[in-house]
């Protein structure tokens, strides 16, 4: 099983090892304009830049148990934000 995703490049981690934010572009609107220009990227270590990452396939018998799972944290959470909603 694989998994296509739709980006060839990553963020270089020598540039975000650490977060940058608004202070920092405002310093240097230089590195603002790199950053969104895709200056720093550098190819994927894991795929190459072949954009397809191999993913763990479980089971179906399992999958199903995780379907179910993740099904009911949905409901869940939309029933948590419909009472939040009403001040309960």
């Amino acid at each position: 099983m694989s998994l296509d995703i739709s980006f060839t490049f990553k963020v270089n981690p020598s540039i975000d090892s650490t977060p940058i934010g608004a202070d920092d572009f405002e310093r240097d609107p230089q590195l603002y304009s790199d950053y969104a220009s895709g200056a720093f990227n550098v190819k994927c270590s894991k795929c190459n830049g072949k954009r397809v990452v191999l993913v763990l396939g479980f089971p179906p018998d399992l999958q199903g148990f995780i379907d179910d799972y993740e099904e009911d944290q949905r409901r869940f959470i939309s029933q948590q934000t419909n009472e939040l909603a009403m001040g309960c």
